[in-house]
């Protein structure tokens, strides 16, 4: 069983992100549902949207409890809400069994390779910009640091000053 998460920034599960307080582990099991068939509490059912097949057992239920709660003291920050859902669908898809951690592992490695060189690419273009009359848009240092979204202290490496 998998649960899907969207490439979307602004798209979860269920469409919205629990409200996830900072509540202790025992406090969560105080605000389950009534509801026999219902072993989540209701935010974190809301955000994993369909309920998966086949259904939750309780410890399951209560793990994917704790760690939601536990990842979510971790990034309290609004501004790190993307953050926060990647790390609670990782620790939903373990508690699954849908993907492994060696697949986490390499799917990280990857987006590191990718950054470097695309990190890389930005060196050669930024380098290209600011040099030679052949540039399409030489610009000074300022324009250089806007246009690329760098450091000034890292257009200065690169340009070599």
């Amino acid at each position: 069983m998998e649960i899907t998460r969207t490439a979307d920034a602004d798209t979860n599960f269920g469409g919205t992100t629990p409200t996830l307080s900072s509540s202790t582990p025992a406090a969560a099991t105080t605000e389950r549902s009534e509801d026999p068939d219902m072993t989540l509490r209701p935010d974190i059912a809301a955000w994993l949207g369909d309920p998966p097949d086949p259904p939750l057992d309780a410890d399951q239920a209560d793990r994917i409890t704790d760690l939601i709660d536990t990842l979510a003291d971790r990034w309290p920050d609004p501004d790190a809400s993307n953050e926060l859902e990647a790390a609670m669908y990782g620790a939903v898809q373990i508690v699954l069994g849908a993907v492994t951690l060696e697949t986490f592992a390499e799917n990280h490695l990857r987006a590191l390779y990718a950054e470097r060189e695309a990190m890389a690419a930005l060196h050669g273009a930024v380098l290209a910009s600011a040099t030679g009359a052949r540039s399409p848009l030489p610009g000074s240092e300022i324009d250089l640091i806007n246009r690329a979204r760098l450091s000034r202290t890292t257009v200065r490496r690169i340009i070599g000053r």
